[in-house]
């Protein structure tokens, strides 16, 4: 039997970002024996702390770390950066703010004053946390530009094209900055075919720096872990392919409820936008977990987990929600209403069905799991 208390840490120790730097960084080499280090994104404190672990046992000297991360997501002591001064900054997330301005001039600040190599880190929220927008480019109507497409169901990539058509450092314009200064790039992909040109919306991307980038972790490489992982709770799993689409999926589950055998459960990731026609309170992975109520009321045994694996859903502080047969029945009336004003974080919060993790440290997509017990 599934017990969420207990499964949430394996599976959040299995797609640890730290590990997954610290080993791809310990068995890169590295020319340069003094580097700048450079984090961005959701995940950055995670990937700067594996970076500087693995820097160090190489023998490499960091001279400068700077960390750009969502609000809140800072930490205050990580002990492997302890005897590594790491400057940290803080920008907004889904939705730019000024903060995230004032991030773009300390980063811009940062690197005019660098000269040694730069090793760049980069996950999702970067295109968000962080902005320097060209000349010209009001910054109010950018934000309802990006609230717009937010709202609209726009997929990461036309939202992050959009960013790269207005930022004075993504597509590729912070890479150009660095020049030859740049040594290498690694990344935790939250795009579900890990584009590189939109990933973090391309900061770095250019066709001269391609082959200096490298995924480290994403869906595509991690799902098989997290199906190992619920096979070793004892379960017969199938891996659905990556979604990217809300409707889709929750018919492919609709589909599946009714022939689901106990001990048996059904594992994907995706990054599905939702088309947000109400003023309530929810994010992509409460909306499913809202939505499957009904279709697995009176389904015994039957359960269902819509998880961000960054722990913030949306414009929420939670982390997404889980349902089972009996959920609907708690509060049929608000759920009806909740469905309205697309309010599922509320209606999950109000009947002990939501998720709150805080940061997680990492940045891959969704994660969805139905299961039999």
């Amino acid at each position: 039997m599934i017990h969420l208390p207990t499964l949430l840490p394996k599976i959040l120790r299995a797609i640890d970002c730290q590990d997954r730097i610290t080993d791809a960084v310990r068995s890169h080499s590295f020319c340069a024996s003094k580097m700048a280090v450079l984090g961005v994104g959701k995940a950055a404190p995670a990937m700067v702390a594996g970076a500087l672990v693995a820097l160090h046992e190489q023998g490499v000297t960091v001279s400068a770390a700077l960390g750009i991360t969502k609000i809140g997501h800072a930490p205050q002591t990580t002990a492997a950066l302890e005897t590594i001064p790491v400057e940290w900054v803080e920008g907004e997330h889904p939705m730019p703010d000024l903060a995230s301005l004032r991030a773009g001039e300390q980063l811009l600040e940062w690197i005019h004053t660098r000269n040694e190599k730069v090793l760049v880190l980069l996950s999702g929220g970067a295109s968000s946390v962080v902005e320097s927008l060209q000349e010209g480019v009001d910054f109010e109507t950018y934000q309802r530009e990006v609230q717009g497409l937010l709202l609209s169901g726009a997929s990461i990539h036309e939202l992050n094209a959009y960013r790269r058509s207005v930022s004075a450092l993504k597509g590729g314009k912070l890479g150009a900055l660095l020049g030859d200064r740049l040594d290498s790039v690694w990344l935790v992909s939250d795009v579900l075919d890990d584009d590189l040109n939109t990933i973090a919306s391309g900061l770095c991307f250019l066709p001269e720096t391609a082959e200096r980038h490298r995924i480290v972790s994403s869906a595509r490489i991690e799902l098989p872990r997290l199906a190992a992982i619920v096979e070793q709770e004892g379960y017969q799993v199938e891996a659905l392919p990556l979604q990217d689409r809300v409707g889709p999926l929750l018919e492919t589950f609709k589909g599946s409820v009714s022939q689901l055998q106990p001990g048996q459960a059904i594992i994907g990731m995706g990054e599905c936008p939702i088309t947000v026609q109400g003023q309530g309170l929810g994010g992509r992975c409460t909306y499913l977990a809202h939505q499957m109520a009904p279709i697995i009321e009176g389904r015994e045994g039957v359960q269902f987990l819509a998880f961000a694996t960054d722990g913030t859903d949306g414009p929420t502080p939670y982390a997404g929600g889980f349902v089972d047969a009996k959920s609907i029945s708690l509060d049929r009336a608000g759920w009806k209403d909740a469905d309205e004003r697309f309010d599922s974080a509320r209606w999950l919060l109000q009947n002990n069905l939501i998720l709150e993790t805080g940061p997680t440290g990492t940045n891959i997509n969704d994660l969805y799991l139905l299961w039999r017990d």
